[in-house]
């Protein structure tokens, strides 16, 4: 077990994801899921997690396990189209995934999803943690409207909440 990873998962709290995040920038964060969501038919989901559960780092869990799994909890893949995406970040191991669902990932591919890792990332390590997330989620947007183009009539299901998950 990687003892080092134990104990920033464990001195981890809320209050620092907070400091992160705060509710003005997860209000922010809201809007910008809820503003581009209206330019497609996919859905996005966002969850940040202070830490994850230390028997699950004791057991070598990573980010991208965890996301899976919260893929699952939270119903990201019970959408009509199966567009739906998530952007999972592990403020603890300061790392962040995308999960697409079976047809979001099949028409968009593995390359881009970690393209907006990778971008999002690099504003992590310069310690911009909003401009980090802002920048993925556009990014997703953007993809998503070019390959789930919204309907002509504007209409739109709203299938998963809005507001970013916070555990």
């Amino acid at each position: 077990m990687d003892w080092s990873r134990f104990v920033r998962h464990a001195v981890a709290s809320q209050r620092g994801t907070r400091e992160l995040f705060s509710p003005d920038a997860m209000e922010r964060l809201q809007r910008r899921i809820a503003t581009g969501e209206a330019t497609h038919r996919g859905e996005l989901r966002l969850i940040v997690e202070s830490a994850l559960p230390l028997r699950k780092v004791r057991r070598g869990m990573n980010t991208r396990q965890r996301a899976l799994d919260l893929f699952g909890t939270f119903r990201v893949w019970d959408t009509e189209e199966n567009n739906g995406v998530l952007l999972y970040i592990n403020v603890a191991d300061r790392k962040l995934e995308v999960v697409a669902d079976r047809e979001a990932a099949r028409r968009i591919g593995d390359p881009h999803w970690q393209a907006v890792c990778n971008v999002a990332q690099q504003a992590f390590r310069e310690g911009d943690f909003e401009r980090g997330v802002t920048e993925a989620l556009e990014s997703i947007h953007r993809v998503l409207a070019t390959t789930f183009p919204a309907n002509i009539d504007g209409q739109r299901r709203n299938e998963l909440p809005d507001a970013p998950v916070v555990l």
